[in-house]
């Protein structure tokens, strides 16, 4: 964790020499980091001052104004979509029906896409929202939002787990990752049939009615080694009364998306396509004309236009650069917030305090993204507003 006041080192001198408080949580292993995520304050835009005001600030009003415009651009939030927002509505209209609903298997969902489109952090958001949702509804129940006023059992609506190689290797290994997130106490000790049930109990106890299992193309179902942790996930479906929302990377290639009786009917057990049947398929794809959304990420980055807080920012200055930036970033929208939030820094660093293309170039991107520019520039199209 960082200390509460490093330097940025290369900010130079004592005008624009910033300092920034510790970086929220980055990693959520368990309920109480989730609890600090869920209530963890949204940057606000700060104020911009204009190019004379900041001419005329004293030394130490300057290094302030830095550094709250920095952390602003650093601690990028969600930026709203058409297509992001269709995913959550649908989400939560499934989480609250469900809600409601009375026994049986519950109607889940599967979130899939290439690396770095968002996922995560559309199923965090969405996650965030519930579990608000679900303490206003309890408190305006029993006057209480963290405990369960009957048993005193911690309310956790929401569970979060983030799958790695190791967690699917076995299936004691799987049910520690739930259990960690609740807190169950000395589950290291348990056998793989008592952390299971144990982790069903526990979520019951806590009233736990969404549960997201991010990373969930570890799982290939097609490798006979993880059919049991498949398996192992389908029976935490049946027996915890939860909506689950997977989110993994392509997970059409893993095999979860098998269907008996498809053309791959020979390859795939017909017990291995439960989860085509209980899942709702959403799939996020990059901002590119070659699926047909190019113009949704030309209004992302008008909607971006309007959150940069350089002092010489001037309105459309972004939109101009829109085609260039999904053509850098190959569309995908974890690059476009890295390349505006680098581009930024850089802005500030040099004391240009304005995105211009001349700034952008300088930017080094992911090694996808670098590769797919490269592939772009080679095909030398007639113009990049054709991307």
């Amino acid at each position: 964790m960082m200390s509460s006041k490093p330097n940025l080192e290369g900010f130079g001198n004592n005008e624009t020499e910033m300092y920034l408080e510790e970086a929220p949580i980055s990693e959520i292993n368990n309920f109480d980091e989730w609890l600090h995520f869920v209530y963890e304050p949204i940057s606000i835009r700060p104020d911009v001052p204009t190019p004379i005001e900041f001419a005329e600030m004293s030394q130490k009003q300057k290094k302030n104004s830095c550094t709250l415009r920095f952390q602003h651009i650093a601690r990028f939030q969600p930026i709203s979509t058409t297509s992001r927002n269709k995913i959550i509505d649908t989400l939560l209209q499934r989480l609250h029906v469900n809600r409601i609903g009375g026994r049986g298997a519950r109607g889940s969902a599967v979130l899939t896409g290439y690396p770095y489109i968002g996922k995560t952090t559309i199923a965090v958001d969405i996650g965030r929202r519930y579990d608000l949702d679900m303490r206003k509804l309890l408190k305006k129940r029993t006057g209480q939002e963290l405990f369960i006023p009957e048993t005193n059992d911690r309310f956790i609506p929401v569970i979060y787990v983030c799958l790695s190689s190791e967690d699917v290797s076995n299936l004691k290994a799987l049910y520690a990752t739930f259990a960690r997130f609740l807190g169950i106490p000395k589950y290291e000790k348990k056998t793989t049939k008592q952390l299971e049930d144990a982790v069903v109990k526990w979520a019951k106890a806590c009233q736990t009615s969404f549960i997201i299992v991010d990373e969930i193309h570890y799982i290939d179902i097609r490798s006979r080694g993880v059919r049991k942790t498949n398996n192992a996930i389908k029976t935490l479906m049946n027996r915890i009364p939860a909506t689950f929302l997977f989110a993994g990377i392509e997970c059409e290639n893993t095999g979860i998306f098998f269907d008996h009786d498809s053309d791959q009917k020979r390859k795939a057990d017909p017990r291995l396509a439960q989860l085509n049947h209980r899942c709702l398929k959403l799939e996020l794809k990059p901002f590119q004309s070659l699926y047909g959304n190019y113009q949704e990420g030309i209004k992302l980055i008008n909607t971006i236009d309007q959150e940069i807080v350089l002092v010489n920012h001037q309105t459309g200055d972004l939109v101009q650069l829109a085609p260039y930036i999904l053509a850098r970033t190959n569309g995908h929208i974890g690059s476009i917030r890295d390349f505006i939030s680098l581009g930024c820094y850089k802005a500030l660093k040099e004391k240009t305090e304005r995105l211009t293309k001349e700034i952008l170039e300088e930017i080094q991107l992911d090694n996808a993204a670098e590769t797919a520019y490269q592939n772009y520039l080679a095909s030398n199209p007639p113009a990049l507003e054709t991307y």
